[in-house]
């Protein structure tokens, strides 16, 4: 019985120096400074007049590739469909920079002609607020944090945020 409660204690005692071995891993802080530069690079990416969507809801819209903004406000999905058209270029590449947020509602985001999702990214100020019945695509990283908030919800792609990623009902998959 002694032995076994000394091969207990030295089981304890080595899963805890393992424990702060992982802490102490490099990969957790190089990921986190990794995401910091994308987002910044995504977030410097000069914005044409033309692609400033400022007040217009993003369902109902087909985009070419390109780089569109949102450079104070908050970007509205919350009804319809978002399509995004490569034209034919498996390289196509979207960036939507986006002032505060986004939110979404029951909407979803389609790609056509020779799409990639991992070519999509939306460099959200704050938080990203994916709703019930959303169907995402694409890499979200948010100054803040992002929040799948309902049943049904999915994301084809990546979500990286400062602070939290909170899902609640979410599907997520890395896709093609």
């Amino acid at each position: 019985m002694e032995h076994e409660e000394l091969d207990q204690h030295e089981t304890h005692e080595r899963l805890a120096e393992t424990h702060a071995v992982a802490e102490e891993s490099a990969a957790a802080p190089t990921a986190f400074n990794d995401f910091v530069l994308a987002y910044d690079a995504l977030k410097a990416m000069p914005c044409v007049v033309a692609n400033n969507l400022t007040g217009q809801p993003l369902g109902g819209k087909t985009l070419a590739p390109g780089i569109y903004c949102f450079p104070s406000t908050t970007a509205d999905l919350t009804t319809g469909t978002l399509t995004l058209d490569a034209g034919g270029d498996s390289n196509a590449v979207w960036v939507f920079q986006v002032g505060t947020g986004i939110t979404t509602g029951t909407a979803s985001v389609a790609m056509i002609n020779g799409w990639q999702q991992r070519n999509v990214f939306w460099q959200i100020g704050t938080a990203a607020t994916i709703g019930t019945g959303t169907a995402f695509k694409g890499n979200i990283l948010a100054g803040s944090a992002i929040t799948f908030s309902g049943v049904n919800s999915s994301l084809v792609g990546r979500a990286f945020a400062k602070t939290a990623v909170t899902m609640t009902g979410a599907n997520i998959s890395l896709g093609q």
